[in-house]
């Protein structure tokens, strides 16, 4: 467990945290002002599993011990890419989603991973190129919708 400005630690997830951390993904992503039936759309995609958490190595980042954000990578071709990246809405634009970011790229690299694949939501985009990532054009969806996509050096 690491120790960041003031009270932040980041420590892997545990199994049965599998629940929180759905319930933190989509209010979240909620906070978009995305209506009911496209985040009814969305919950397979948000819901967290027991299994899922087993497999990935997955962190969260706790301010005074609350639950304020987490996030995962996984291995994706010959990249590595950010599965995951959510702060609770309360804790948002406090500089906790950089933080976080900033130590999964360290974790990327340390994996011997160099480039760090976003898919990222149309409104998270300007976030990760504030945090230095760069767009590499975007991604069709079979649901109609593109995504950008970028990239971050790690």
């Amino acid at each position: 467990m690491k120790t960041l400005r003031r009270n932040l630690e980041l420590a892997r997830a545990q199994p049965g945290e599998a629940s929180d951390l759905s319930r933190l993904a989509f209010a979240a992503k909620a906070s978009h002002g995305y209506g009911a039936d496209q985040m009814a759309a969305w919950r397979t995609d948000l819901t967290v599993t027991e299994v899922f958490l087993e497999a990935h190595v997955t962190w969260v980042a706790r301010l005074d011990g609350d639950l304020a954000g987490w996030g995962v990578t996984v291995a994706w071709g010959r990249r590595c890419r950010l599965e995951h990246l959510w702060i609770a809405p309360a804790y948002q634009r406090q500089g906790i989603g950089r933080i976080l970011l900033r130590h999964l790229a360290m974790e990327a690299r340390a994996a011997g991973w160099t480039e760090l694949e976003i898919l990222s939501d149309p409104l998270a985009a300007s976030f990760y190129q504030r945090c230095g990532a760069q767009s590499a054009g975007d991604v069709a969806l079979s649901d109609g919708r593109r995504l950008p996509l970028l990239l971050l050096s790690v």
